[in-house]
Parts: C-alpha cells; sequence; structure tokens
C-alpha cells in the first residue's frame, strides 16, 4: 500500500493520509521516510505527549482524538520482543526491528540503558515531526540531560525525576529554567559540599523529597502553589516561625499548602522535648501580626487569622509541619 502511495501526487498522499486509521498511518511513517515527511504536513493534534524512561521499560504513551472527539491512547515501547515475531523494521538513523499489535508498537530494545535512549530520541523525534502536542509529560529514572529530550520542550504538565544524582546547574535548570506544572523529585538532588544553596522555587506544585541542598531563603520565597518536602535538617525552630512570619507578613501569595518533616535529630529526641520545639513555635505567634483562632486540646494544631486581611492558615505541627491556607 506504501508503494502505492508513493506512486501519487503531494497533495493526494496527503489526503489519503488523513483519511487513515492513526495505526496505519504511524505504520507507514515508519516504513517509508517520503510519507513521514507527508504527515509531517498534517500536525496531528496530540493532547498527551508522555515519556516513561526506565520506570521499568521505556516508553513513549499519546493521545490523541478521534474523529468523534473521543480518546485515543497509543503506546511506541522499546522493549525485548524476540526478533521472529519482528516482520518490518523502522527506518531510524539505524534500522530496528518493530512490531504493531492493538493499539502499540513494540520497538526492538538496544544492548544497554544508553543505547534505549539513542532508540527514544530517534522515536521522539520521529513523532514530534508528525503532531502538534498541548502537554507534554516525562517520568524517568535516568539522567537524561544532553538528550532531545529537553531540547524538545522547555515546558511539563508534569515532570517526575526518580533515583537521579544531578550536578548543581542540571538541578537550577529544572527547577528555574523550565516551566513545570507539576514537579516531583524523588531520591533525586544536587550533591552540593558547600551548603545549602538558594534556588527559586516557582512551580506550582513542587514535591522535593529530602532537601539539606536548599536553603530556608529558598522556602521562604517560593512562589509556589504546593510546596511538600521532606527532611530539611538544617532548619531551626526560628526558621519554622519564619515560615509562619512569612505568612503574616504578606508573603507566600500563591501559597496554598506547605509541608516538610522535622529534622531526625528532632524526631530521635524525647518526645518532650519535639513538644518543647513545637510550643516554643507556638509561642512566638505572640510577635505576630494573627489570631489563633482554633487550638486542638493535644497542641498539635492551632488556626490563626492573619490580622491585615482575615486568610486563615492551619498548621498541624507533629514530625511534619504541614502548613495549609483555608479557603
Amino acid at each position: 500500500m506504501g508503494i502505492s502511495i508513493l506512486k501519487q501526487p503531494y497533495l493526494v498522499q496527503k489526503e489519503i493520509l488523513e483519511q487513515m486509521g492513526y495505526m496505519e498511518l504511524f505504520d507507514l511513517t515508519f516504513m517509508s521516510r517520503p510519507l513521514k515527511y507527508t504527515a509531517h504536513s498534517l500536525h496531528i493534534p496530540c493532547s498527551i505527549f508522555g515519556w516513561r524512561v526506565g520506570c521499568p521499560g521505556t516508553s513513549i504513551n499519546i493521545t490523541l482524538k478521534d474523529l468523534n472527539q473521543r480518546n485515543v491512547k497509543i503506546a511506541f515501547k522499546i522493549d525485548k520482543v524476540p526478533a521472529t515475531t519482528m516482520r518490518k523494521f523502522v527506518n531510524f538513523k539505524r534500522k530496528l526491528p518493530i512490531k504493531r499489535s492493538g493499539k502499540q508498537f513494540v520497538l526492538k530494545c538496544g544492548k544497554d540503558d544508553s543505547e534505549n535512549v539513542l532508540i527514544l530520541e530517534d522515536l521522539t523525534q520521529h513523532l514530534l515531526n508528525i503532531l502538534r502536542v498541548d502537554d507534554f509529560l516525562l517520568a524517568s529514572r535516568l539522567n537524561l540531560s544532553g538528550t532531545n529530550i529537553f531540547e524538545t520542550t522547555q515546558k511539563f504538565a508534569s515532570l517526575k525525576l526518580m533515583n537521579q544524582d544531578l550536578a548543581e546547574d542540571e538541578t537550577r535548570k529544572i527547577l528555574e529554567s523550565l516551566e513545570v506544572d507539576d514537579l516531583h523529585l524523588s531520591f533525586t538532588g544536587p550533591k552540593i559540599r558547600d551548603g545549602p544553596k538558594d534556588f527559586e522555587l516557582k512551580h506550582p506544585i513542587m514535591e522535593l523529597g529530602n532537601v539539606d541542598w536548599l536553603s530556608i531563603q529558598s522556602i521562604l520565597a517560593a512562589k509556589c502553589e504546593r510546596l511538600l518536602l521532606g527532611r530539611v535538617n538544617h532548619i531551626t525552630q526560628k526558621d519554622f516561625s519564619d515560615i509562619v512570619r512569612t505568612w503574616a507578613n504578606g508573603g507566600f501569595e500563591n501559597l496554598q499548602e506547605l509541608k516538610l518533616q522535622v529534622p531526625w535529630t528532632w524526631e530521635l529526641s524525647d518526645v518532650r522535648d519535639s513538644y518543647v520545639y513545637r510550643d516554643d513555635v507556638y509561642k512566638s505567634f505572640a510577635d505576630m501580626d494573627v489570631t489563633i483562632t482554633h487550638a486542638s486540646r493535644d497542641g498539635d494544631q492551632k488556626t490563626i487569622r492573619r490580622n491585615s486581611d482575615g486568610k486563615r492558615a492551619q498548621i498541624t505541627f507533629m514530625k511534619t509541619f504541614h502548613f495549609v491556607v483555608l479557603p
């Protein structure tokens, strides 16, 4: 079929491709470079384009709309598949066996992660030559710095990085240069030896895990809506008070929720000592322009009102410090 289409004039080729089902269309573009270039002019709308790298497999998952505006999900996997089941080859920089089944294509994987990333780069470039993407998603256990993934887009609806050691400049790019709606770092961050550093925290949702590399000033200047942190072992009682004081003075304009764990040294202390730490923070409210409107009997939770505008926040302080701005 591909050969007969190629014999047609360009506009006829384009019209034929427009009327095809998505699986048949992608199948042809994998087999024929000329038809891939024809398909480039279609700019097929794609609502979601998601990479999953080493989670545990590697794939690209896309969501398109059919003629009835129903979602069509197609997966492109890089995986181990017996060569005997592969009847076709993709014309990338290297020829790769490929299998089509249902709503998925499986490309034969390489010998290691680095080779799979190269295949992923080729696949990414191939698909984005055809699609017009609304939202990019990325979840990765591999460090993709220097790949075309981050050259493809600077904007992500969701970015999740797991088990990665990042350089300081890589961390700064993710936190400060990219546009990310929802950022999750799990066991991922820079190895900084010369103390915590200042980073701009500006993405709407940021879940960063343990952040001994992050300065307290960075937290106090955060522009997030939700900032969820693990341990910050260098935080002090005064720093907890300063978080509340910053909000009381009109800071944290976008903040809806802030959460972080107490330092491990506090958690290992005598229970009575941990209550003293917490109560000292609560006592500091007396110096702020806030009114305590509710306090739980056990002392773990307080609701405060900002006197300047009447906005309220609820603070729960146990093994975690949980600050929530109330509607």
